[in-house]
């Protein structure tokens, strides 16, 4: 049986989608890494602390050919 090769992609997103585009691919079943921190944000009175994305508008992807050309297909993903 020959073995399937996988490659890491990088992707761009669109604005403040990291998070959601992960969900999606997780869905289906295609490996993905995310990069994120957390920071303290000042919210009125009150502070909180959010998870962001380390670079923003990227995220990696960890597939085969095929399986990245349909991430593409079905979310709109750049590579």
């Amino acid at each position: 049986m020959p073995h399937i090769q996988e490659y890491w992609f990088a992707a761009r997103t669109r604005k403040d989608q990291e998070f959601t585009l992960r969900d999606s691919l997780k869905k289906l079943d295609i490996e993905c890494f995310l990069p994120t921190r957390k920071v303290v944000r000042q919210l009125k009175y009150r502070r909180k602390e959010v998870e962001v994305p380390v670079i923003r508008n990227l995220m990696f992807v960890h597939a085969t050919k095929e399986k990245a050309c349909f991430a593409v297909n079905k979310r709109f993903l750049p590579l």
